[in-house]
């Protein structure tokens, strides 16, 4: 789990080598851009960063979800 705020260009120097993947998922009420705000700013992190091999990174909305099936949503 991953919170902002973060140092753009220190983000993925701390990351371990071996991380081949990041996924990002967002919890949206409203599906207004095709990207959430989180993946970007990952993104944008890992421009600043000149990292020359970085991880794959995939982003996933989700919608609203209730407490009590929040165990249903996220196997």
């Amino acid at each position: 789990m991953l919170y902002k705020p973060w140092l753009a260009e220190q983000l993925f120097t701390v990351l371990p080598k071996t991380i081949k993947r990041i996924a990002v998922v967002e919890q949206i009420k409203r599906k207004t851009t095709k990207w959430g705000p989180v993946l970007l700013d990952l993104l944008m992190s890992a421009k600043a960063s000149g990292t020359a091999q970085l991880p794959l990174m995939i982003g996933y909305q989700l919608g609203y979800i209730e407490y009590t099936t929040i165990t249903q949503a996220i196997p």
